[in-house]
């Protein structure tokens, strides 16, 4: 089984251009080989979809969360108003 199929579901073809990205890196090629992938991006909901199999694989944004949750509560307590602001940063 291969992890990186560019036609496989949207995790294999992430990670496919992950690696591709990162062998373009290594021999020097990456401006032809990212004027060459634009034209074969992956649509909206197959990007949401890898990123939920991240999320579900990987620990690290629920850990993430977690102590961003914790920290918020911690300097909250006692306040009587407070306000966040939410960059989108992932």
């Amino acid at each position: 089984m291969s992890l990186d199929n560019p036609q496989g579901n949207g995790g294999e073809r992430i990670f496919h251009s992950l690696m591709e990205a990162f062998i373009a890196r290594l021999s020097g090629t990456d401006g032809r080989l990212y004027k060459a992938s634009i034209s074969n991006r992956p649509n909206a909901v197959d990007l949401i979809k890898a990123y939920k199999l991240f999320v579900q694989c990987n620990l690290l944004p629920k850990i993430t969360h977690f102590f961003h949750n914790k920290t918020i509560i911690g300097i909250v307590k006692g306040a009587t108003a407070i306000h966040i602001v939410n960059f989108g940063i992932l």
